[in-house]
């Protein structure tokens, strides 16, 4: 079974790209026209605290469009197949760089099931003595016996199924440490944007609760 990436998964990424890239336009104009008020009109905390909570919506949705414009020319060279002999995986990493790997399915020693909420992935962990399998990073070998195989760019029932392959070609002294039906991966995961907002919300109140109290 072969995964890789193909236009429609790009188009989706894409479409999230277009959305947070008009987010960050409208923010740059909250930022500006906020700056103006403070500068020119008044310096009270009100001002201040909407120039803060736009200057940080701003820098957030910048990181988005980067990281996902990354995330797309990183998609297109992706991919991840298992045979009856063995797993390999090339995935984009951190900071820009790419994983890759070729793993015996006779030289795994077990499977473990990513446990964090919303993210389907799962580790690979070689035995010690593994002598025919291999870890690279940026085409360079690397050492180690962990690989975590990341499902970003692809749907998750399409991994879900990817993983569930790979669990029926393994064999018999392999472990695995998970679940039957992976429920753990359609929970939702935590949302920075969520989280970015409860954080601005808290950064009015607080302050402005202390000055009534005061």
């Amino acid at each position: 079974m072969r995964l890789q990436a193909t236009d429609e998964d790009v188009y989706r990424i894409m479409d999230r790209q277009e959305k947070y890239l008009l987010a960050f336009g409208a923010a740059v104009i909250c930022t500006a026209a906020s700056l103006y008020v403070f500068l020119s009109v008044s310096r009270s905390w009100e001002n201040l605290y909407l120039l803060l909570a736009s200057f940080a919506g701003t820098f957030y949705f910048l990181y988005q469009v980067v990281h996902l414009g990354r995330q797309i020319m990183e998609m297109k060279s992706c991919y991840m197949e298992v045979t009856e002999e063995s797993l390999v995986v090339r995935q984009a990493g951190e900071a820009g760089h790419y994983e890759a790997c070729r793993i015996f399915l006779d030289e795994i020693e077990k499977i473990v099931e990513g446990s964090r909420r919303g993210i389907p992935e799962f580790y690979v962990v070689m035995n010690e003595n593994a002598k025919e399998s291999f870890l690279l990073l940026d085409d360079k070998e690397r050492k180690g016996r962990i690989f975590l195989v990341k499902s970003w760019g692809y749907q998750t029932e399409e991994f879900r199924q990817f993983y569930r392959t790979l669990r029926w070609q393994l064999p018999g002294k392999a472990r695995i440490v998970g679940t039957k039906e992976q429920t753990v991966w359609e929970m939702k995961k935590p949302q920075t944007g969520f989280l970015l907002g409860v954080g601005i919300a808290l950064l009015y109140l607080i302050p402005k609760l202390c000055i009534l109290i005061l």
